[in-house]
């Protein structure tokens, strides 16, 4: 009895640090691209590919550490996990109910979905470690493709940006899908950028410092076309 209690709670201890050990590098790694990226489906590849592979290695984690004290890891361990999975995930998408970041929850829940499904795929060994690998190196595939395309259709944006840094300020502070946060501890704006594009970093010299932009996923492509274009008849017109 006593060893069974503590392979559950060894099993539990480890979802945090499973979600450390694997989520830090792959958000650190994913985020260089995506906080670059001007696609909104390229948010929700990220969160389905990240979840699902977070959500998978926790209960092969957890199952090991049943299998390491000799104990069977069956449905009730596997029922507590599930419900602990889409209890957060509700209670994400409630919180962000019409906000623009649900649809970036709902598609987190779908991962969390597959992952769970996984997970459970190999451990009644119905599928093996490699075919379960190979299976999701398909998503994988598909988000290395579109952080190569997301940033390469960024760059000449960004190239233009840094150019004319001051113009560029001033064309932001008129422009409503993007936000400037001119200051790292101004709160408020922090919270109104939960779920858009960004953080961008940019030097003004005008102002003397760096400032963050953040832009609505659905107006980045048009707004970042736009500028290219004003800019472009400007130059052509001087």
């Amino acid at each position: 009895m006593v060893t069974t209690v503590l392979a559950y709670i060894l099993a539990f201890v480890t979802i945090p640090i499973v979600a450390l050990v694997v989520g830090i590098p792959m958000n650190l790694i994913g985020g260089r691209f995506l906080h670059r990226s001007n696609n909104l489906l390229f948010y929700w590849v990220y969160g389905i590919v990240t979840n699902w592979i977070m959500a998978g290695l926790v209960f092969l984690a957890a199952s090991s550490v049943f299998h390491l004290f000799d104990r069977h890891f069956g449905w009730l361990p596997i029922t507590l996990l599930v419900i602990g999975f889409i209890t957060n995930d509700l209670s994400r998408i409630n919180q962000y109910k019409n906000t623009r970041a649900s649809g970036i929850e709902k598609c987190n829940m779908i991962g969390d979905i597959l992952g769970i499904a996984s997970g459970i795929l190999v451990i009644f060994d119905i599928v093996s470690v490699g075919m379960m690998g190979l299976i999701i190196a398909g998503p994988i595939a598909l988000f290395v493709y579109m952080c190569i395309i997301s940033t390469t259709k960024s760059f000449p944006f960004w190239d233009r940006v840094t150019e004319i840094p001051d113009d560029a300020y001033t064309w932001f502070m008129n422009e409503p899908e993007w936000i400037i946060v001119e200051h790292s501890h101004d709160l408020h704006s922090h919270q109104q950028t939960r779920g858009m594009c960004g953080p961008f970093k940019l030097f003004v010299p005008c102002i003397g410092r760096v400032v963050t932009l953040y832009c609505e996923h659905d107006a980045i492509e048009e707004s970042q076309a736009r500028f290219i274009r004003e800019h472009n008849k400007a130059n052509a017109a001087n």
